[in-house]
């Protein structure tokens, strides 16, 4: 396991986790499509950067940026995810996981595991029993990490629909945290 700091993101931070949400969540999977879209990441991380800024501006107080910086050599942010509490899926306000990224030379190391604890600390020193989060049907990785750290499966997003670029349906999990 990698020597990592887990800590709230800083407006300091925003450009190196907009660069580990682009290269996560818009890097196309074939090479020649990588390639005719190269061009474009650096809108996408742009875009990214003035969103998450502003999130961080607003100060919501049940909304957290989680980063994992690695500590040895030179420090840098690794990986990152997001809490807050959404009133979108439920009856009552709950919160809610998203934008779990981690750089992929980091991959498969712990680091999203130590950051998913992080956060549902923080749900629960917020007060909630449970916490949520999508994760598309296709990503294997993502699914064994969400049910190894204990969540289960409620139901398809109904909203959510398939595209070409989007890999099949978007599912909606939870997990108790008490």
């Amino acid at each position: 396991m990698p020597a990592l700091e887990i800590r709230t993101a800083k407006a300091t931070d925003v450009d190196a986790i907009a660069q580990v949400l682009g290269i996560s969540f818009y890097q196309p999977p074939h090479p020649l499509l990588r390639l005719l879209t190269q061009w474009f990441h650096p809108l996408v991380r742009w875009g990214i950067a003035v969103d998450l800024g502003t999130r961080l501006q607003e100060g919501h107080v049940h909304h957290l940026c989680l980063v994992a910086v690695q500590t040895q050599a030179s420090p840098q942010v690794i990986a990152v995810l997001e809490v807050s509490v959404r009133q979108q899926f439920w009856v009552a306000p709950m919160p809610y996981l998203y934008n779990l990224a981690v750089a992929p030379p980091w991959r498969g190391q712990g680091v999203g595991d130590r950051l998913m604890l992080a956060a549902e600390k923080v749900a629960l020193s917020w007060g909630y029993p449970a916490i949520y989060l999508h994760v598309l049907e296709s990503n294997r990785a993502a699914l064994n990490l969400y049910r190894k750290r204990g969540y289960v499966y409620l139901r398809p997003d109904p909203q959510w629909q398939p595209f070409p670029w989007r890999q099949g349906r978007r599912l909606l999990l939870k997990k108790s945290l008490q």
